[in-house]
């Protein structure tokens, strides 16, 4: 048996409410109750100090009433869900009814109250154990099934591990759980559409060949620029040579992937070493005819116009202020290029500033820009594993506020809320700022956690370690969703 006296659970305001029930009116005696319960057809109550739920106990800070009798179905029939506490069928134990709701004469728009019921919940009365079963690492009040959606933890884990990590935690719990890495589109797309099964030598982002993984099933092949083009293989942004750096081995993957037969190529930007507008990239494909016969999607997790992409990317590239202004001259005159030779204006191309130009290339191509989380969601089918769902888990290794701003988790948190479905977040650090700022998700550091060295040296472990002790007791965010 667990005890939970500083659960979350407890913490939240709306939960303390409904515990303190009328706190003001004396000492809990059932005779002060009496007025409040009689609308209900109770005939008696009982003050708990302890409650327990689906073999969780809980303390409770100040007494709490529990009808003892059934209150008539035709009283609960207005409540929100019928799952919210488990099972309503054939409850005829006790209530644990909400007295903020009887305080303020809470009624729904049938005029019944809203009263939460705990299936099965039994008073833990006056210090008296009244259950003897023993319970460890069981699962949070409602949470049956779980989403694990998260990004990779740069430098540390591959989204596939974390949702492998996160899946763990849930089976252990006896929780469903569908793992589902995610990727924004930049590098991780490949691995969360797949990985690879194909390996190409290509032209590297200096010159030097390089063998690029890239996926090809059934007629679509998945192309991550980072494989062929990006700033790691280049050597950071100490080794990069931001004027020469070229796309060119991503242009060569194109290639390969339609001389293979792909009908449909999805492209991720990110993680590029390069700023040449993309103009390797269209010398290496030989086939440009055939490529704009075939549906060509680009995933980016950027907004960044074509001739803005060296001012905003280029000195995380290594290019000095001088380079940066050389660099944007030549995207400027990129575009007038694509104008005469595809007829393409490409300027205001939200994304064309993409790998350091290669998006508005693409687009110039015929190629579709969409944001990288939400082609990869598609791809992936996340809508349709949330339906059902009673929490999703997220992650990625820094909690900023870019996190907001196409990547992961602010993908995750926005689809979440739209479905009425509860986060949580599981990070490797996290901004305090950013945690104020988006209170509506509940965040894990592992940093802060398990400090920085167990977080970068067992990061999976940390990770299992994280979800299991969240998902072992109530959370804020599922409570205030079923209450």
């Amino acid at each position: 048996m667990t005890s939970s006296a500083s659960s979350p659970w407890l913490a939240d305001a709306r939960v303390m409410g409904c515990l303190a029930l009328l706190a003001a009116a004396g000492d809990g005696r059932n005779d002060r109750h009496g007025d409040a319960v009689a609308n209900f057809g109770v005939k008696s109550v009982e003050v708990a100090d302890v409650i327990v739920v689906d073999e969780n106990v809980y303390e409770l800070p100040q007494a709490a009433i529990f009808v003892n009798k059934p209150v008539a179905e035709s009283r609960v029939s207005g409540l929100k869900r019928a799952n919210d506490f488990g099972e309503w069928a054939g409850f005829d134990q006790h209530l644990l009814v909400a007295p903020s709701q009887w305080a303020h004469g809470g009624r729904n728009s049938n005029g019944h109250s809203h009263v939460p019921q705990a299936s099965g919940a039994i008073p833990y009365l006056h210090g008296r154990q009244l259950r003897t079963d023993s319970a460890s690492n069981v699962p949070s009040v409602g949470i049956k099934r779980v989403v694990a959606a998260p990004d990779k933890f740069r430098g540390t884990v591959s989204a596939q591990e974390a949702a492998r990590a996160i899946g763990h935690a849930c089976w252990e719990l006896g929780i469903e759980c569908d793992e589902v890495p995610m990727a924004d589109g930049g590098d991780g797309l490949l691995d969360a559409l797949g990985g690879a099964n194909r390996t190409t030598v290509v032209t590297g982002p200096l010159g030097d060949p390089v063998e690029a993984g890239w996926r090809l099933a059934k007629d679509t092949a998945v192309i991550e620029m980072a494989r062929a083009s990006g700033l790691s293989i280049a050597g950071g942004s100490a080794g990069n040579e931001p004027l020469d750096a070229t796309t060119a081995g991503t242009g060569e993957l194109i290639d390969h992937a339609l001389d293979a037969g792909a009908r449909r190529i999805i492209v991720g930007l990110g993680g590029s070493a390069t700023t040449d507008g993309g103009f390797g990239a269209i010398r290496a494909i030989t086939a440009i005819a055939r490529l704009k016969q075939v549906e060509l999607l680009v995933a980016c997790d950027v907004t960044t116009t074509f001739t803005a992409a060296a001012e905003v990317f280029g000195p995380q590239k290594g290019a000095s202020p001088a380079e940066v202004k050389m660099l944007t001259r030549r995207l400027e005159r990129m575009l007038q290029m694509f104008q005469d030779d595809f007829d393409a204006d490409v300027s205001s191309v939200r994304g064309g500033g993409a790998a350091g130009g290669l998006g508005g290339a693409l687009a110039a191509l015929g190629g579709t820009l969409l944001p990288g989380f939400e082609l990869v969601a598609d791809e992936v089918d996340l809508y349709d594993c949330l339906d059902g769902a009673d929490l999703i888990v997220t992650g990625e290794g820094s909690l900023d506020k870019t996190s907001f701003e196409g990547k992961v988790v602010g993908g995750v948190a926005t689809i979440a809320s739209d479905a009425d479905i509860p986060v949580l977040a599981i990070v490797g650090s996290a901004d305090p700022a950013v945690m104020r700022e988006h209170g509506g998700i509940s965040v894990i550091s592992l940093e802060d956690r398990f400090g920085a060295e167990a977080a970068f040296a067992e990061p999976k472990h940390c990770i299992e370690r994280a979800a299991t002790d969240w998902l072992s007791a109530p959370s804020d965010g599922v409570v205030s969703r079923l209450l």
